[in-house]
């Protein structure tokens, strides 16, 4: 009997510490969407801080800013493709804080509300 070297992904959960590898019909899988033993979705990312998670909840509100009538005298300028936020948002490596601020923060953007 030949013997053959296999080679599979493996995965580890940040947050539980589970190693586990996603085989489906004997081959490797999708990367998983959820950790296989503790169920979360961010077993792949660090946890994410409270200073983070406000900056995301600000650039979300960016997007309703934009589509805001009320604005309707900046609309010929600014033009928010649809789905930016999200796109951002939910970048593959997740975007550092120093990038959330940067969009938020940025010296040629001037919002007053």
């Amino acid at each position: 009997m030949p013997v053959s070297k296999i080679e599979v992904n493996g995965y580890g959960c940040i947050r539980c510490g589970y190693k586990w590898i996603n085989r489906v019909n004997g081959k490797d899988g999708p990367i998983p969407k959820r950790c296989a033993n503790c169920k979360t979705s961010n077993w792949n990312r660090d946890e994410i801080t409270p200073k983070e998670i406000g900056l995301r909840r600000r650039v979300r509100v960016l997007k309703t800013v934009y589509e805001c009538q009320s604005l309707a005298v900046l609309w010929d300028k600014i033009h928010w493709q649809e789905g930016l936020t999200e796109k951002f948002l939910n970048l593959d490596p997740s975007p550092a804080l120093e990038e959330l601020e940067r969009v938020l923060y940025a010296p040629e953007v001037v919002l007053r509300l």
